[in-house]
């Protein structure tokens, strides 16, 4: 299981459509059905009903995709920290008051999961401020 599979997911589950969340996700739709199939046949779960429009999500789907959103929060906070120790930043507890976080700009920075996850990251952490910086 990967973490990327799991922001796919989320994301479908988000929009309820695999086209709408493959563009989100900027990749292709049958790359991303591809990867949610893979996942739900690493987890044993069918997480999404297919056959429905908008994409429905099984009970089992609703538990997994509420915790993997939870987790994927996480991993934005840990790669966050790990972004600060690489910068050699000194490491302050994340309950200090207004700390700010460079995030350097690449090609994927306009990318609309990137735009979700920093939107997530800042809604989980509002004492840290992101500041988008040049590479």
């Amino acid at each position: 299981m990967l973490l990327r599979q799991l922001q796919y997911a989320v994301t479908v589950a988000r929009v309820r459509n695999f086209t709408k969340a493959s563009e989100l996700c900027c990749i292709t739709q049958p790359t991303l059905s591809h990867q949610i199939k893979v996942l739900e046949d690493y987890l044993g779960l069918q997480l999404f009903d297919r056959n429905l429009s908008p994409v429905g999500i099984t009970p089992e789907g609703e538990v997994f995709l509420n915790r993997a959103q939870d987790i994927l929060q996480e991993a934005t906070a840990l790669e966050a920290l790990a972004a600060s120790l690489a910068n050699d930043q000194t490491v302050v507890p994340i309950k200090a008051a207004q700390q700010k976080l460079p995030v350097k700009k690449a090609w994927w920075y306009k990318c609309p999961v990137t735009a979700a996850s920093l939107g997530l990251f800042s809604k989980a952490m509002p004492e840290i401020e992101l500041m988008a910086m040049a590479i």
